[in-house]
């Protein structure tokens, strides 16, 4: 849980600095996914939740010690960028950093531990305490310790660092039966990679492989399996169309050859299987260059990047958006206490919605994949439709009483796109190298937040009150409304005031609007690509397996053909 700002504006000189303290928070989370991803990926959970310990307890306590006056920031107020300044906001990215990295942990134990058939759905409630913090947090500073910020600043080092102790010595991947070879599926196939020797049936000596399919699980009894036991081709296929299976002699040739290859041997040494695993079972992994020439990395980082930037700009603007309504027409005299009260009650409504759709979203997914054959990235279709509904709501709500309904979509939607995301790298780019892919991915909400929120900053402006003095120095005067755009950003009181309403905001939410659609569309592009593309490579591993298994062949392919 990274600094909100609201720890800062009590130290000397707020409004000067406390968004960019506020701001090093964020950038702490988002930064080092990539990082904590590797170190995940190659050494587990355990190194993460070590350093999220020492992040989180040093980051809160030196905020800490100086809100207590155990250090201080010299100089005036047009003048703080002081050494002591620089240490303030170092303790402000810890906090962000070892956040993430706790959630890095915990999310690669998860990926782990469990078959795909309940992936998601646990996945969902791991997450789903990370969407919870802010209103667990703020109770807790608002019944408990009503205006103690100290007391509040140590009550979030040890709240935030305990958890991580005990999931050090509690929290180890248990890699599941089902989990078995770790394998992904992508629709970013590049056959020379994929041409793997194949386990012996012991009873013909062909190789087989472990596949799901719709077919074959209504024409033939078959234990089930997860759909990462299903590599996109496991028997050397080459893409639809290349050849009249989609097979060529040179992939027939392979499916006799027994020998090791060198990407698999790479891959035993880095990734070991389990005792349950067979050694020549091909793990299917996107990382790495692949990862950026891969479609899908781009395509689900833009869907990211457009309903992340969406929530993003909403949750740390709904303030202004209150207080707009709330004083629409009466500049001299709005309640400014009925605006924090309903500023309030927006963060607890969109944090208690965040955590049941992280929730809700992967009991859905797992029951539409294993009942239904619904493919998990169709899923993001309704998520964008649910973040379109809720910025429709907000576009005509006129009663600041009534935001909570937006705000209560929004976080719904908002908690569902990062649980499911997670999820969809993983059926994407597969398990060895999840953590690092999620961390490249994790990076797409910063340029969707920042760019909708300086958008939603500038055209609060073009409406607001000219309360505050402005430079006649052109660099001075855009480096001063970017820090109180930025203000904004990182939670901060630095924002001016409006007073016309929903005409404050309105352009803004008509942006995140077509930017919802634009990530629907995106999304259905997703499914279109993972079915037409990935399907045929499936139903042709099929035909190849069971071809090649005997005398039940011949009623095989009439199953197939079926």
């Amino acid at each position: 849980m990274p600094p909100t700002g609201r720890e800062t504006t009590d130290l000397p000189h707020p409004a000067q600095y406390h968004w960019q303290v506020g701001l090093a928070g964020n950038v702490g989370v988002y930064s080092t996914g990539p990082v904590w991803g590797k170190i995940a990926d190659r050494q587990g959970p355990k190194p993460l939740f070590l350093l999220a310990i020492f992040l989180l307890c040093s980051g809160y306590l030196g905020i800490k010690a100086f809100y207590d006056g155990v250090f201080s920031i010299p100089g005036t107020p047009a003048n703080t960028m002081t050494p002591a300044f620089f240490v303030l906001v170092t303790f402000s990215y810890f906090t962000g950093a070892g956040g993430n990295a706790g959630l890095t942990a915990s999310l690669n134990a998860t990926a782990k531990s469990f078959p795909d058939k309940t992936r998601a759905t646990v996945t969902g409630l791991v997450v789903s305490g990370f969407g919870l913090s802010a209103f667990l947090f703020s109770t807790i500073a608002h019944t408990i310790f009503p205006g103690n910020t100290s007391t509040f600043l140590l009550v979030l080092a040890l709240g935030t660092a305990l958890p991580m102790g005990l999931g050090f010595f509690i929290v180890k991947p248990i890699l599941a039966e089902s989990s078995a070879p770790l394998t992904g599926r992508s629709t970013d196939v590049d056959p020379s990679t994929l041409h793997m020797p194949l386990p012996s049936s012991p009873s013909t000596g062909h190789p087989v492989s472990r596949i799901r399919s719709s077919s074959l699980d209504k024409g033939r009894s078959m234990s089930p399996v997860s759909s990462f036991d299903l590599p996109a081709a496991d028997f050397g296929i080459a893409p639809p169309g290349t050849a009249d299976d989609g097979l060529s002699s040179h992939h027939m040739h392979d499916l006799d050859n027994f020998g090791e290859s060198s990407l698999n041997e790479e891959l035993d040494e880095d990734f070991p299987s389990p005792p349950h695993a067979h050694k020549h079972e091909h793990i299917v992994d996107i990382h790495g260059k692949k990862l950026v020439f891969s479609i899908n990395f781009w395509l689900l980082s833009s869907i990211v990047s457009l309903l992340a930037g969406t929530g993003i700009m909403w949750i740390n603007n709904v303030g202004s958006i209150a207080q707009a309504l709330v004083a629409q027409g009466s500049p001299d005299h709005w309640d400014e206490e009925r605006a924090a009260k309903i500023q309030a009650a927006q963060v607890s409504t969109i944090s208690v919605m965040n955590c049941i759709g992280r929730i809700a979203i992967g009991v859905s997914s797992d029951f539409g994949k294993h009942k239904y054959n619904l493919q998990r990235v169709m899923w993001l279709i309704p998520i964008s439709i649910g973040f379109i509904a809720s910025q429709m709501l907000a576009l005509y709500t006129t009663r600041p009483e009534n935001l909570f309904l937006p705000s209560a979509t929004l976080g719904l939607a908002y908690g569902a796109m990062f649980s499911h995301a997670t999820v969809v790298a993983l059926d994407w780019f597969g398990l060895p190298h999840f953590s690092t892919n999620w961390g490249w991915v994790g990076i797409a909400p910063v340029i969707g937040g920042n760019v909708f929120s300086i958008a939603f900053g500038r055209n609060l402006d073009e409406h607001a009150s000219p309360d505050l003095p402005t430079s006649s120095n052109p660099v001075a005067r855009a480096i001063s409304d970017l820090g109180d755009i930025l203000g904004r950003r990182a939670g901060g009181n630095a924002e001016r005031l409006c007073f016309d309403g929903s005409s404050c905001y309105a352009a803004s939410l008509k942006m995140t609007v077509v930017a919802s659609i634009i990530a629907a569309a995106l999304s259905a592009w997703a499914t279109w690509r993972d079915r037409t593309i990935l399907e045929p490579l499936l139903h042709a591993d099929a035909r190849v397996m069971m071809r090649r298994e005997g005398p039940d062949a011949d009623e095989s392919d009439a199953l197939l053909e079926a």
